[in-house]
C-alpha cells in the first residue's frame, strides 16, 4: 500500500531511510519498502497534530516536532528493528514544552555545530534543543538578534541618468515596546553612505519616518539597508522614493 507524508517538511533522509510522518504513523523507508515504526506508541501518535510537523537530520539522529502539541520525538536510525510481534520500531525519546516551528543547523565550517530551534510562542526565541533535556535560552533573558533588510541597488526611473534624490519616506508597523531601526542608504557601488536612526514608538498602528536625502547620494542607482538590533522586533511596510533627473 502507497504511503504518503502528511507534512512535507518533515520527510528527511536519514541514514539508510528516508523518515516522514504518515497518518498510519511515523514511517521509514529503505528504497523499497515503508515501515510504520512507531506503532509502539499509537496511542501517543493518534493524538498529534501531524500537518504542521517539521523535522531535521541531526548528528545522525532524525527531530521531528509537532508545534501544535509541544512536542519534539527524536530516534537513531541505528535502533530500527523488529519486535517479537514482526513489527518495526525505532526507540523514541520525547521531548516536551516548547513548540518548535523550525530547525535551523548550524553546521557549516564556522557554525557552532548546534541545532537551534525557533520557538514560536507568545514571545517567540530560539533554543538550543541538543544541550540535554531542556532548552537553555527561555526563562527570563531576553536576547537581542540583529536582523538586516537589505536591498540590491534600485535605478528608479531612467536607469543610466543619474539621479537627485529628495527624501525617502519609510513605513514601520509599530510594536508592544519602543524599538530602534539604523537606516543606511547608499549610493550606486557603495562609493558614498549615510545612515539615520528611527525611532519607533510602542502602538498597534504605524510610524512613518520622513528622511532628507543629502546630495552626496546622488547617484544612478540606490540601496536601501535597514537594520534592527534590539529584542524588539520590527516589521517593515515599505518605502518611497521622490527622485529628480540630473543633468551632470
Amino acid at each position: 500500500t502507497a504511503i504518503g507524508t502528511t507534512a512535507r517538511r518533515a520527510a528527511k533522509q536519514i541514514g539508510d531511510f528516508v523518515a516522514f510522518p504518515s497518518q498510519e504513523g511515523l514511517c521509514v523507508f529503505d528504497g523499497s519498502s515503508a515501515y510504520n515504526v512507531s506503532k509502539h506508541i499509537k496511542t501517543l501518535w493518534d493524538s498529534l497534530t501531524t500537518t504542521n510537523a517539521c523535522a531535521v537530520a541531526h548528528k545522525g539522529e532524525y527531530w521531528i516536532a509537532f508545534p501544535t502539541n509541544s512536542i519534539t520525538l527524536v530516534f537513531d536510525p541505528d535502533t530500527f528493528r523488529k519486535d517479537e510481534a514482526g513489527d518495526s520500531r525505532v526507540s523514541l525519546f520525547k521531548f516536551t514544552g516548547y513548540k518548535v516551528s523550525q530547525f535551523i543547523k548550524q553546521d557549516q565550517n564556522t557554525d557552532t555545530g548546534f541545532l537551534i530551534a525557533f520557538v514560536d510562542q507568545n514571545i517567540p526565541y530560539l533554543a538550543k534543543c541538543d544541550v540535554g533535556t531542556y532548552d537553555d535560552l527561555t526563562g527570563s533573558a531576553t536576547t537581542a538578534i540583529t536582523m538586516a533588510l537589505q536591498t540590491r541597488y534600485i535605478s528608479y526611473a531612467s536607469p543610466m541618468e543619474k539621479k537627485y534624490y529628495g527624501r525617502i519616506k519609510v513605513k514601520i508597523a509599530q510594536q508592544a515596546s519602543a524599538t530602534t531601526c539604523m537606516l543606511t542608504l547608499y549610493a550606486e557601488n557603495g562609493t558614498a553612505s549615510e545612515s539615520v536612526t528611527i525611532s519607533v514608538a510602542a502602538g498597534s498602528g504605524y510610524h512613518t519616518e520622513d528622511i532628507t536625502i543629502p546630495y552626496t547620494l546622488d547617484s544612478k542607482a540606490i540601496g536601501i539597508k535597514i537594520v534592527n538590533a534590539n529584542t524588539t522586533g520590527s516589521r517593515i511596510i515599505g518605502f518611497s522614493f521622490s527622485t529628480q533627473g540630473r543633468g551632470f
